[in-house]
């Protein structure tokens, strides 16, 4: 598929109130490119002092592609930017965060384009809705929807490299629904063990559950995860697909490096037959940052 033309248009705002009586407006200027896949994601949003913070998202786009549309109007492999030859609205969207010493929550309600072309038919317009209590010092358990921790890309188009996703995400989960017990080993080493109703989906649709472990290790300029997943999503009770990725992310001030390798291996336990299949991509990126004179 050969992208011609394309060109995106974020307009974010963030809203954040401390407490009840301390209101604060600002500009948001993060750099989110490979941070919306994290396996914990609050210790990089929150700190422990109890905060709301309410956020909108507004991200639209034109594009123009080269190859023809399937019969819903999406381009072939359609997430970002889906629509060809149109002005498109990619995601409207609102969420809301709490986070304090032993509870935790967040809530994301979206619409637009990237939901439609690639997003759960059930539950359509929730990106994630999850709780979190705190169980012991730094023992997490959180459960709700989620937006996938796995990979580096995500249905966020300001969290991605470039205005398409590689063909690598497509083999990855893109939400899950489930329970999440993570637990910080220190402030740079993660472990969380994890359990959803489907490898990619938020309703179960065999009664068989996802479970699987995450690890990350994360500096100032570096984050490396690795992640596994087992699952079943067959009506054959003995086939099962045992999943697992890892990823690697290097940010300096100019230079962004992420190669990452998807290992996928599916068991039929009845005659021990299994078929191994390996997907890797490397991505690289120099960005140009124009600051006003």
């Amino acid at each position: 598929m050969n992208r011609l033309l394309s060109f995106m248009a974020i307009l974010c705002f963030t809203y954040s109130a401390i407490g009840q009586n301390h209101h604060s407006r600002h500009r948001d200027t993060s750099d989110l490119t490979f941070k919306g896949t994290k396996i914990n994601p609050y210790s990089q949003e929150y700190d422990s002092t109890g905060k709301w913070q309410i956020n909108g998202y507004i991200d639209s786009y034109i594009s123009h592609y080269s190859d023809t549309a399937n019969s819903n109007g999406f381009v072939k492999f359609p997430t970002i930017n889906p629509r060809n030859k149109q002005f498109g609205l990619n995601i409207l969207q609102l969420s809301v965060k709490y986070q304090a010493k032993s509870f935790r929550g967040t809530g994301t309600l979206f619409t637009g384009d990237c939901p439609k072309s690639s997003w759960s038919a059930d539950y359509n317009f929730i990106q994630e809705a999850n709780l979190g209590f705190k169980l012991y010092k730094k023992l997490w358990f959180d459960m709700g929807f989620f937006r996938t921790h796995i990979g580096l890309e995500s249905i966020q188009p300001r969290e991605n490299m470039t205005l398409s996703l590689a063909t690598t995400s497509y083999f990855e989960p893109y939400f899950m629904s489930g329970g999440k017990l993570t637990y910080e080993i220190t402030n740079k080493w993660i472990l969380q063990a994890n359990a959803f109703n489907s490898f990619n989906q938020f309703i179960d649709n065999n009664k068989k559950k996802a479970i699987g472990l995450s690890t990350a290790y994360t500096n100032d300029h570096a984050y490396l995860v690795f992640s596994t997943l087992l699952s079943n999503e067959t009506s054959n009770k003995n086939n099962w697909f045992l999943y697992n990725n890892v990823c690697f992310s290097y940010h300096t001030k100019h230079v962004v490096l992420a190669p990452r390798l998807i290992l996928a291996l599916i068991i039929i336990l009845p005659d021990r037959n299994s078929l191994s299949v390996v997907y890797w991509q490397v991505n690289t990126a120099l960005p140009l940052n124009l600051q006003p004179i």
